[in-house]
């Protein structure tokens, strides 16, 4: 039933926010690490071409590339106008399909998992730190799960760099990331993940998130002319002289423009669907409130933005506070109702009003609570 609401759900948040005069944009990236059949720890020993050849024959509008880590690969869905469900279900299959392809095409065992620990080896060397000369310490590697979301207008331009719209959709994420981080850290390890810089030095190594920040490089960043290393985003042309020498570069950074979520972990527990739903309800009350259908209270100023310590254990738990908030379940019963009072339906599944409340219900399920 899990997946069932969570589709519903999906679909009426796409037609809501159609109703708005916007088409919503959701994409994916996975993270994920193997083991080489050749034992090759220091360089990348898969074949990505070979293995992108196999995985064009399911049709998951993605393709798989060598991460950072030698043991690491991303799985990043391609931008070719598939609706949030087609997002969601294909990264659902892919999390299901890539491990068997890549041990096919040089990996020995594949893991979708929210930490390789000693996945890596050879530190940064710091004053904080005695580094040895033959520089073999271990480096544990986080894997993460991104949700980039973005909407074109009627215009069909990106909307999010217009009238301040990015800057609302992060601030929603903002606010409702820390009471949802059941949703898109669905393990303990995921915890892990997140204190791998402070518990264990890896602060000059690794860029994964440890907290709910903003701006252009924080764990919920939003896109603009920069992107998260600071480089300049949508380089269009290049003019060079006689000489080959480059005299002018020119930009359009407009289109790529868009909210990051980089807090999920990689797992095999992970719900694309569910992660969706998350990320349309944000982008829905963004667009609300930046029509002035919400007033200016809607958004609270004074959230905490610390991530919880654990999956379970009392009420700073991510299972509690998700357990005991109401944003996302009033949020998707709010949309149902509205799907119903205007009539807005795709599929042949029947909507009920306490649409969230049933949906809420099947999530903390899955944990035996």
């Amino acid at each position: 039933m899990l997946d069932k609401y969570a589709k519903i759900a999906i679909e009426i948040l796409q037609l809501q926010i159609q109703s708005f005069g916007f088409t919503p944009i959701v994409h994916f990236e996975l993270e994920g690490g193997y083991k080489s059949s050749n034992e090759t720890p220091y360089s990348h020993s898969l074949d990505f071409v070979a293995a992108n050849l196999a995985l064009d024959k399911y049709g998951l509008q993605g393709e798989l590339k060598p991460e950072f880590w030698p043991c690491q690969w991303e799985w990043a869905s391609k931008f070719e106008n598939q609706t949030p469900l087609r997002a969601a279900e294909n990264l659902a299959k892919a999390i299901k399909i890539i491990p068997s392809i890549l041990c096919k095409h040089g990996a020995k065992e594949v893991f979708i998992k929210p930490v390789l620990w000693n996945g890596a080896y050879g530190r940064i060397a710091s004053p904080s730190q005695n580094i040895p000369d033959d520089n073999n310490l271990p480096v544990h590697v986080p894997n993460s799960i991104q949700i980039n979301v973005s909407a074109l207008n009627a215009q069909n331009e990106n909307a999010i760099p217009m009238d301040g719209l990015g800057e609302v959709l992060q601030n929603r994420f903002l606010r409702t990331s820390r009471d949802c981080c059941l949703l898109y850290s669905p393990e303990s390890e995921a915890f892990e993940r997140f204190g791998l810089k402070k518990n264990y030095g890896l602060e000059k190594e690794l860029s994964s998130p440890h907290d709910i920040s903003g701006g252009h490089q924080g764990s919920i960043a939003l896109y603009k002319e920069v992107g998260k290393h600071n480089q300049k985003l949508g380089e269009k042309s290049i003019v060079y002289d006689e000489n080959g020498e480059e005299i002018m570069v020119s930009y359009d950074w407009k289109p790529l423009s868009r909210v990051e979520h980089r807090l999920g972990s990689a797992s095999l527990h992970y719900n694309a669907a569910v992660n969706t739903v998350f990320a349309l309800a944000n982008l829905s009350d963004a667009i609300m409130f930046n029509s002035g259908v919400f007033d200016r209270n809607f958004v609270d100023e004074s959230g905490d933005f610390e991530l919880p310590k654990s999956l379970f254990g009392g009420d700073e738990s991510a299972y509690a506070l998700f357990e005991h908030g109401v944003w996302f379940e009033n949020k998707i019963n709010a949309v149902a109702q509205y799907a119903l009072q205007n009539n807005l339906h795709q599929s042949d599944e029947i909507i009920v009003k306490n649409l969230g409340t049933l949906l809420k219900k099947e999530i903390l399920k899955q944990y035996g609570k």
